[in-house]
């Protein structure tokens, strides 16, 4: 998954695909927190500790490079 909005969108995203029995991928380096989402944290802080939260329980997280490096981009292909 990739996508805007880290702690509300992908957050929920990966928390419903989990409980649906999706096995999810979130690419860190392709989602972002924006300040307004940040109550007091960095955009960075913010962003960091959603992807620990969602790594840890909800999908598997890469960054950009390591995904390209080992998906089977061509059972992705398939896909869309």
């Amino acid at each position: 998954m990739i996508g805007y909005g880290t702690s509300k969108c992908v957050l929920a995203t990966a928390v419903a695909g989990f409980h649906l029995g999706h096995k999810l991928t979130v690419v860190s380096d392709a989602t972002y927190c924006k300040a307004e989402e940040a109550q007091g944290f960095s955009e960075e802080t913010l962003h960091k500790a959603m992807i620990v939260a969602i790594g840890s329980s909800f999908a598997g997280v890469y960054c950009g490079s390591s995904f390209l490096l080992y998906a089977d981009v061509k059972k992705i292909l398939e896909v869309l």
